[in-house]
């Protein structure tokens, strides 16, 4: 497994010397920089060991992924511009997770608000397939959005396209505070592009503390079980990456350590 923190650019320095092996950078941060600062980004990941592994934070609100004021065309644009920067910064994912743009307003009509999500999949599919991109859907929880929540309803989406750059972000923060089964991801470990783990303290998202190691080592146990051997993001909300980056890459690393020891 490879491992990286989802952070700004600033901190990139810090990752770099703790040893991770990416940065996963905000989407909607990236949309506000300049042509100038996207050359100063390129220039730190080039010049770097650590690289972007991709985008988390993707979707601006005002570009609805489904609901009232869901666009073909904004989200072409959309699109267009993230998979160019994806690319221009050597980045391989991107993911699409922004519960604001995918709350539904009560007595939406489901059969539409699924046939808006596929439409906005298969754009950014396409778009991302000329530069070998993968587009990666992210299953939320039930305190943050109300549509397409679960593992279980992520994967019928991403079933029901069968798109070969399309898949799904593994969330472990989202799958406790939806209280699921991790045997749900036994159902098709192929789906699974790119993982992301965070802990829950005091009703804020932070990075993995170390009094919930068993919870994490049952998830990365599993997921290696499964066969995963791909990249794997902290990611908080709050707090201070540089209060946190490197306890949560210790713990990962004994993790591993532990799963190694044991073949």
């Amino acid at each position: 497994m490879k491992f990286g923190f989802c952070t700004n650019i600033d901190n990139y320095q810090l990752l770099a010397d703790l040893g991770y092996d990416y940065i996963e950078l905000s989407g909607r941060e990236i949309l506000t920089y300049s042509p100038e600062k996207m050359k100063e980004v390129l220039k730190i990941l080039s010049d770097g060991p650590v690289s972007c592994c991709g985008f988390n934070s993707t979707i601006p609100v005002e570009v609805p992924i489904v609901g009232e004021g869901f666009s073909p065309e904004k989200t072409s644009e959309c699109a267009k511009r993230l998979c160019f920067a994806a690319a221009f910064l050597g980045a391989s994912n991107i993911g699409i997770g922004s519960p604001a743009s995918r709350r539904l307003p009560k007595g939406y009509d489901m059969a539409r608000a699924d046939d808006e999500a596929r439409q906005f999949l298969t754009i950014f599919s396409q778009e991302a397939s000329q530069y070998h991109i993968n587009i990666l859907w992210e299953h939320l929880n039930y305190e943050e959005s109300n549509y397409c929540i679960t593992w279980k309803d992520g994967l019928k989406l991403v079933h029901s396209l069968n798109l070969p750059n399309v898949a799904l972000v593994c969330d472990l923060y989202h799958i406790h505070t939806n209280g699921e089964s991790l045997l749900d991801l036994s159902l098709d470990p192929s789906a699974i592009g790119h993982v992301h783990m965070a802990q829950k303290s005091d009703g804020l998202r932070v990075a993995l503390l170390p009094e919930y190691k068993d919870i994490y080592k049952e998830f990365l146990f599993t997921l290696m079980g499964l066969g995963y051997d791909g990249t794997v993001s902290v990611e908080p909300i709050n707090g201070q990456a540089s209060d946190q980056a490197e306890l949560s890459l210790n713990i990962m690393k004994e993790i591993i350590s532990q799963w190694k020891k044991q073949l």
